[in-house]
C-alpha cells in the first residue's frame, strides 16, 4: 500500500506524525534509481527559466 502525505498534512498530524513517517517509510524505493535521480537534478539545474535580466 503506498500513501502520500504532504508536510502540512505531517505536521498538523501531532503525535501522530511518528506513526505516520513510520506507515510511509521506503514508499519511494525502487521507484527511481539513484543515478537517475543524480542525472534528473542536474539536467532541471541547467534549465533557466527566470527571464532574462534587461538593463
Amino acid at each position: 500500500m503506498m500513501l502520500f502525505y504532504t508536510w502540512q498534512q505531517l505536521l498538523s498530524a501531532g503525535e501522530n506524525f511518528r506513526d505516520t513517517l513510520k506507515t510511509t517509510a521506503g514508499t519511494w524505493k525502487d521507484l527511481i534509481g539513484a543515478e537517475e535521480l543524480k542525472r534528473n537534478i542536474y539536467v532541471d539545474r541547467l534549465i533557466s527559466t527566470r527571464p532574462e535580466v534587461k538593463l
